[in-house]
Formats: C-alpha cells, structure tokens, sequence
C-alpha cells in the first residue's frame, strides 16, 4: 500500500498545522452548530474533524511509542 494514507509524525510541523487548520475551521464549525452554514462550510468542517482523527491517531501512536521505550 502506497504512503499517501500513512499517519504522519507527531513534531513541531504537524502540531502547527493542526492548531492552524483548527483556527481557520472554528468558524465554520460555529456556523454548522448554529444551524446556519452553506455546503463550503459543511465541507471545511468534515476536512477539520478528519484532520482532528488523524492528529488524534498521530499522537495516541507516538505516546505508545514513548511509554514503550
């Protein structure tokens, strides 16, 4: 299986983008919450929360890779 779905590392980068993709999309989230979004924002708010799995995953990965060692 190719790469283009691997988890990436957890460090500086990746945490960064996160925190920026979590800020830009907050709004929309806002909007979807309020009952008030358009499909752009139903759209950017489904890339966060997939963004928001992978950094989850990205993580959990890494703090068994601490504990273990």
């Amino acid at each position: 299986m190719s790469k283009f779905f691997a988890i990436p590392r957890v460090d500086t980068y990746f945490v960064l983008m996160t925190t920026v993709i979590t800020v830009l999309g907050i709004n929309p989230l806002i909007d979807v919450f309020r009952g008030t979004a358009s499909p752009l924002d139903w759209i950017l708010v489904i890339l966060v929360v997939i963004n928001w799995i992978v950094a989850a995953i990205a993580l959990t990965r890494w703090y068994h890779h601490r504990s273990n060692q």
